[in-house]
């Protein structure tokens, strides 16, 4: 285990310096290049942060170079390719195969996955960890993805727990803040005898008056926590929310599980055909405590392939 926080410092500071002999030197490329990228994208590209940014990527990139070579690297794997491309790239380049490792549901081209496959420095196989998804979704040529399963859900599996059909899990995000804890405070005044908890995603924090709403209704929680949400879901039977990936991890572990499609939450990808309950009016929530488990027919979560998974590694 390396801990690579130095690396990223010292790629910063020398990019700041770096920054600014690359600008002097390649000023004319740089400034073309800003023009273009303004006037495609609509607002000013600054040249000087370009500079930088080139000059403190071309840094990280040698660096993992001398680490790959000095751990005599075999393979890599990341998650989330945007947070791990200056790694690719210098694998790349030493002609060690990298792959990405699923991460969420996506069902629809998003600003993540979007733009031409570069083989340079994007994945030469992206691993899948159900079929919920489309294959042509994520950046790469559908040739180039792999289901491998979910091996999580093994590791989860020996760890027993009592479920408790008093609670019911609301999942949470931060731009539907104020509508969840609205569907909360509704469903706990209604139903004094369910718990309802809310999960916060890990980059939403609550104000005060969302706090004081909390503190007020005596059987709505704030149950956030560090612990991981497929584990934290355990121990619950029903589970709302939008259009979380914890859904999909959910509905794959057997819990009954409706989307809000009312309250102003409108849904993109709704289908009758998958096994979520969709709720268009919380008087709506009776029935879904008392109807029948939906058959799952697709599953976003399979079970992980073992030794598929080893035979990458060979």
């Amino acid at each position: 285990r390396f801990y690579t926080d130095y690396i990223n410092i010292i790629s910063r500071f020398v990019g700041c310096i770096w920054g600014v002999i690359l600008y002097n030197k390649y000023k004319r490329e740089i400034l073309s290049f800003c023009k273009k990228a303004s006037f495609c994208l609509g607002f000013e590209v600054k040249t000087k942060w370009v500079a930088r940014k080139i000059a403190t990527f071309s840094c990280l990139t040698s660096l993992y170079s001398l680490l790959l070579k000095r751990c005599n690297i075999k393979r890599v794997f990341g998650v989330s390719r945007i947070i791990f491309n200056h790694v690719a790239f210098a694998a790349k380049k030493l002609d060690v195969p990298v792959y990405e490792l699923q991460h969420g549901i996506t069902v629809e081209k998003t600003p993540l996955y979007m733009g031409q496959y570069n083989p340079d420095i994007d994945p030469d196989l992206f691993l899948l960890f159900g079929e919920g998804c489309p294959r042509n979704v994520f950046g790469v040529p559908e040739e180039n993805t792999l289901q491998i399963g979910w091996a999580f859900f093994d590791f989860l599996k020996e760890d027993k727990q009592d479920i408790d059909d008093s609670r019911c899990l609301l999942i949470s995000s931060a731009d539907i803040s104020d509508k969840i804890i609205s569907v909360g405070r509704e469903l706990a005044e209604k139903h004094h005898d369910i718990q309802f908890d809310i999960r916060r995603h890990p980059m939403e924090i609550y104000n005060s008056d969302q706090k004081s709403i909390l503190e007020k209704t005596a059987n709505l929680n704030d149950v956030s926590s560090s612990e991981c949400s497929a584990a934290a879901i355990m121990k619950y039977k029903y589970i709302i929310g939008e259009g979380s990936s914890v859904l999909y991890e959910a509905l794959c572990m057997g819990k009954k599980v409706a989307r809000l499609a009312c309250i102003g939450v409108e849904l993109r990808n709704r289908s009758e055909d998958d096994a979520f309950y969709y709720l268009d009016d919380l008087s709506q929530f009776d029935d879904f405590l008392k109807a029948p488990h939906k058959e799952l027919k697709k599953r976003a979560y399979t079970k992980f392939d073992k030794d598929l998974f080893n035979s990458l590694l060979k």
